[in-house]
């Protein structure tokens, strides 16, 4: 069953006759904002991109989570906040190009072994997966759990495993063992920026703050220009009550993300708090 992911991929890109790729899920749409920049892409050279898809949830976390505006289409399903990941969803359309991995799966290994170029871009996809009924919500976490500790059994040596398991552990905030996963695919990629970060918010879920910030200021020495990286040290410094380091990372997000609400509504919260402390 695991492996029917990437052969239900690798089916229906088979079946495309044009040029480019552009990998929707059914609980996915392409974002209007991005429109236009999808089709600038299209006329220009044959690389694969990185797009941002925003997973929008029912749950709110100060660590991760941007909250959704009121007005938001997002909202009227029910959403109140999301959090971003970076996915490889738009490829030139060749045979040599296919996904692997039962859970995750993904097209980076064959696109690396032809040489071709992985660019980040600004495009967004907006995913609702994570919304619904809390039934139907643990049902779909469960099984991804599930096959998740089915591909480390089979890849036990494929860093890329560990760290997907660690990650179905976090979701279900079964901290300890998502960062002994997370410890032991450092221990084969120890450059790999997301493991540290998501190391990092496991820490920090049990309180563990300065073996936290250590984490993420090592993720941030290997990509500084992760926002989700930034949000979350400065979650922790605000946690710590260190106002002014905090109030950096947030001004770090902000002068590339002038609209980010987390980091606008969370500098919003450290003036009411310089106001209290200067007022007690």
């Amino acid at each position: 069953m695991a492996k029917r992911f990437a052969a239900a991929r690798n089916f229906s890109i088979s079946c495309a006759t044009e040029p480019w790729i552009l990998v929707l899920d059914a609980d996915e749409t392409l974002d209007p904002a991005s429109r236009d920049a999808t089709l600038r892409l299209l006329s220009g050279a044959p690389q694969a991109f990185w797009l941002h898809r925003r997973h929008f949830s029912n749950e709110i976390s100060t660590i991760s989570h941007t909250p959704v505006p009121a007005e938001h289409p997002a909202a009227l399903l029910g959403a109140r906040s999301y959090f971003s990941t970076h996915d490889i969803r738009l490829f030139p359309n060749r045979p040599e190009i296919r996904y692997a991995g039962e859970v995750h799966e993904s097209v980076e290994d064959s696109l690396r072994s032809l040489g071709i170029q992985l660019i980040d871009t600004g495009i967004i996809i907006n995913h609702f997966g994570h919304l619904g009924t809390e039934e139907r919500r643990e049902s779909k976490a469960a099984l991804y759990l599930s096959l998740a500790r089915e591909k480390v059994a089979a890849h036990p040596n494929d860093w890329r495993t560990w760290y997907q398991l660690g990650v179905e552990l976090q979701a279900h905030h079964q901290h300890l063992e998502a960062i002994d996963h997370f410890r032991h695919a450092l221990t084969m990629v120890p450059d790999f920026s997301p493991l540290w970060r998501e190391l990092g918010k496991s820490l920090y879920a049990l309180n563990l703050n300065r073996e936290s910030l250590e984490c993420l200021t090592k993720a941030l020495s290997f990509n500084p220009e992760c926002m989700i990286t930034w949000g979350a040290l400065g979650a922790i410094f605000l946690a710590e009550g260190n106002l002014n380091e905090a109030e950096q990372c947030f001004g770090v997000i902000l002068t590339g993300e002038p609209d980010n609400l987390f980091a606008r509504s969370q500098q919003a919260r450290i003036e009411d708090l310089r106001k209290k402390r200067t007022s007690s």
